[in-house]
């Protein structure tokens, strides 16, 4: 199994509804712990078999700020991610798909991060569209 089939799963794993979802849904993640911090999965587009998503972390309420995207595939149950942006580690995917080294990188990092964010925020729920506008 890749790492991109790997990355996959684990999205699909934390919130089982992107395989249907459309552009703007938005799931949610709150935290086990106490004084830890809530996690946004927010659906940026959306296209046949293909989506963009976005992870993001709320330390204090409504103050949110993005970390990760991701692009997957319902069809190839596929992963990628496009970028990472923690305060340690700042990672930009190019495009080129001639830096397998620099793509991997990106990949295992991410994979790393969804690991953690399992550990402690293991579901994701759909939040009602009423409640994001």
């Amino acid at each position: 199994m890749t790492v991109y089939a790997r990355l996959y799963d684990q999205l699909i794993d934390m919130a089982p509804a992107l395989c249907s979802a459309a552009a703007g849904d938005t799931f949610i993640a709150t935290p086990a712990q106490r004084d830890d911090l809530t996690l946004h999965l927010v659906v940026l587009a959306a296209e046949g078999h293909m989506a963009l998503v976005e992870l993001a972390e709320e330390r204090k309420p409504n103050e949110i700020r993005p970390w990760m995207r991701i692009r997957f595939s319902v069809r190839e149950r596929e992963a990628e991610a496009l970028e990472v942006a923690w305060p340690t580690y700042s990672a930009i995917y190019s495009g080129q798909s001639n830096l397998p080294k620099a793509r991997a990188r990106l990949a295992l990092t991410a994979h790393n991060a969804l690991q953690v964010i399992q550990t402690f925020h293991p579901v994701f729920v759909p939040v009602p569209v009423a409640a994001v506008a």
